[in-house]
């Protein structure tokens, strides 16, 4: 074993000392760079929302040259050639708009604006197949997160199947329950006539169950049941919605749940119910870990 001169030792706190050094100079110089493009992309969208185009471009080449791995600046190059392309009619800067957007997923493959601007512009150029491929092929590498199925219903919404965009807001909201964006969309779908006939074929059910026990109800209680439901705020929420987003227990057992078990003893049939019933029973008890 050499012995532990002081020269030696010395020297070991030197080299300690300098790689430290260079160490703190390379996360500095990365943080430097981080806050550079940041301020260089927001005087660009400055510039953008001020339609001074040319001066965002150069600011976001200029973001992307401090920080080339920062998805923001190639999101934002893409939206402004995308913009310019159909100001000017300009084939060449659309294409551009393109190769910007690949390159933001490349750095970041779920980043929404950029699927979302994409998709916008594969349609605005009649390409609507590149267009679902590419939200297809998200949301199927993506299946446990909401925001590809909500846009690729976004997608169907605006090309006319409402069908397949409800079934894909339902599978947004299966997989995050407190999605605000899932929850507002479904929301606007009680205007439609499937969703307002599956509410008024489970009002219909509750008032059969009701009659089968005895209980006199209004001739028109029906018909005051559904236009209270157009009556209703476009964002307003049931308690049992606001305690399933909290993760609470609900009143499922007492409510519903009361009722399917009621027409099943009387032998009124409540198929619609039932299935609402089926789909929160596992919420009844609340969130896991919650009592």
């Amino acid at each position: 074993m050499l012995p532990n001169k002081p020269h030696h030792r010395r020297a070991n706190c030197q080299v300690l000392q300098a790689w430290f050094a260079g160490a703190l100079a390379i996360i500095v110089a990365g943080s430097g760079c981080q806050m550079m493009s940041h301020t260089q992309n927001s005087d660009g969208v400055r510039m953008f929302q001020q339609a001074y185009y040319q001066g965002a471009l150069q600011s976001f080449q200029q973001a992307i040259q401090s920080d080339p791995k920062n998805p923001d600046g190639y999101y934002n190059l893409a939206r402004t050639y995308h913009q310019l392309g159909k100001l000017h009619n300009q084939p060449a800067d659309l294409q551009q708009a393109e190769s910007y957007y690949h390159q933001c997923l490349d750095r970041d493959p779920n980043k929404q604006d950029c699927y979302r601007g994409l998709a916008v512009l594969l349609m605005e150029q009649n390409r609507s197949g590149d267009a679902f491929k590419l939200m297809e092929g998200w949301a199927a590498r993506n299946p446990s997160l909401a925001s590809p199925k909500i846009e690729l219903a976004r997608l169907y919404e605006e090309t006319g199947n409402r069908e397949a965009a409800k079934s894909q807001l339902i599978e947004a909201v299966g997989v995050d329950p407190n999605n605000s964006r899932a929850l507002a969309a479904l929301g606007k779908l009680r205007e439609d006539a499937d969703v307002l006939a599956l509410f008024s074929a489970s009002f219909a059910e509750a008032i059969a169950v009701g009659r089968a026990l005895g209980v006199t109800l209004p001739p028109d209680l029906q018909k005051r049941l559904e236009q209270s439901v157009l009556n209703f705020p476009p964002l307003m929420k049931p308690s049992m919605a606001v305690d399933l987003e909290r993760g609470n227990r609900l009143e499922l057992p007492w409510l519903g749940g009361k009722v399917v078990a009621l027409g099943k003893e009387l032998g009124v049939p409540t198929p619609v119910l039932s299935v609402m019933y089926a789909a929160l029973k596992l919420h009844a008890n609340g969130a896991p870990g919650t009592t």
